[in-house]
């Protein structure tokens, strides 16, 4: 990606609006042909149009949004409401029917303009050439020009998920806590009980709001970053005039791979907020309810992160293991269909069977590593606060405070 390019498209001289049916030859398999219209829905990037820019994104701050019925059918997300985006309701319809009937290319519906490959590739492209322009070649880095990108977006999620952790403490901490003292109490009125229930309820129903508020806008800004990078690569691809000693399919099996890292790097990362935030509300909270001491058990989450870090780069080091096999096996495949007619000649059929099928193999077990691990990692995190919370009350009993109030 060292040389993308420029902002001007260099596709505006196909004609996109043509009918694909129109022509002298005939299509062998007229089933899988795409029958709708050719035609680019994304507008041109225009940088610098100020806090305008988040209208679109500011509306779905409404709760109920009206669908406009009388425009082409495309993806609802930029119609949907808080509740429809945040639960992702706008998709039922499309669910539906894909379940009744099935689904065809001619039910597919256009993608939002904001999220298409065409328009995001447009704004990293001006991003990245503003960056050659101030750093210079040798300077410019992608990771500026990524984090640039989602910026806005990233930093939004990483506040919304700050409240879910607030909200989440809050309610664990106090309102569970008043609640319990309400039962355990027989000269309490029933008001009181009430009040606690209702505002764990609300707190409960504000927790949620707000977590999948963070992934919703987590996992559209990762999809729109994936498709920007993707199909920069692609561009980059058709205008080389060799590709050295990759195949096709081996570039495809690296982008797939690579952009599928970029996503979930986009979606879990305002995740590693919630790890400081609930570390310093823990540590406030047993420094007001319990004693110093109990502070011990904050040592299982610092112990915690080291040990976290190590298996993930385990996954990530089997799952390098697995491309690199899946790109064996490609190429394996492709020098197979290539030359398939000198292989039946010399009946080589079985020999090529077993070897693509050891490298399938190894696949495999690579991958079912890397998923161990991840398992690993996954029911360790789970198990990391009621450790925790061992810890922490053995050791304030230990040094002789009661954990009665």
């Amino acid at each position: 990606m060292a040389d993308p390019v420029p902002p001007t498209n260099q596709w505006d001289d196909v004609d996109l609006d043509s009918n694909p049916d129109e022509g002298g030859c005939e299509d062998p398999e007229p089933a899988y042909r795409y029958h709708g219209e050719y035609r680019r829905t994304a507008p041109p990037y225009v940088a610098g149009r100020g806090f305008i820019r988040y209208s679109s994104a500011l509306q779905h701050l409404i709760p109920v949004r009206p669908r406009n019925k009388k425009k082409r059918e495309t993806l609802g997300v930029d119609e949907a409401g808080l509740f429809s985006f945040i639960t992702f309701s706008w998709l039922t319809k499309y669910m539906t029917r894909a379940y009744k009937k099935g689904t065809s290319m001619d039910d597919i519906p256009q993608v939002p303009p904001s999220d298409s490959c065409d328009y995001n590739a447009q704004r990293l492209e001006v991003m990245w050439q503003k960056e050659m322009a101030e750093k210079g070649p040798k300077a410019a880095s992608l990771k500026r020009v990524v984090w640039r990108f989602v910026r806005t977006r990233a930093l939004l999620s990483i506040c919304v998920l700050s409240l879910n952790i607030v909200t989440s403490f809050i309610s664990v901490a106090f309102i569970m806590r008043w609640l319990l003292e309400f039962a355990e109490s027989p000269d309490a009125p029933a008001s009181d009980g009430i009040k606690w229930a209702l505002c764990l309820g609300v707190a409960e129903l504000l927790r949620v709001v707000f977590y999948a508020g963070a992934w919703s806008i987590s996992s559209r800004t990762a999809i729109r970053l994936r498709a920007a990078c993707l199909t920069m690569l692609y561009r980059k691809v058709i205008r080389v005039h060799s590709l050295g000693d990759k195949t096709i399919g081996e570039l495809v099996n690296m982008f797939a791979s690579d952009s599928q890292r970029l996503y979930q790097m986009v979606v879990f990362g305002p995740m590693i907020i919630s790890g400081p935030v609930s570390m310093s509300l823990g540590i406030l909270y047993i420094l007001w309810l319990l004693s110093p001491w109990a502070l011990m058990g904050m040592l299982v989450f610092i112990l915690f992160y080291p040990i976290q870090y190590g298996m993930s780069r385990l996954v990530g080091r089997y799952q390098a293991k697995v491309v690199s096999m899946a790109d064996k096996r490609i190429c394996l495949t492709s020098e197979i269909l290539s030359s398939i007619k000198l292989i039946k000649m010399y009946a080589w059929e079985k020999c090529f069977t077993k070897t693509l099928f050891d490298l399938r193999d190894k696949e495999l077990q690579f991958l079912q590593v890397a998923m161990y691990f991840q398992s690993l990692t996954v029911s360790v995190a789970s198990t990391v606060p009621i450790v925790t919370a061992i810890v922490m009350f053995l050791t304030h009993i230990g040094m002789g405070y009661d954990i009665t109030p």
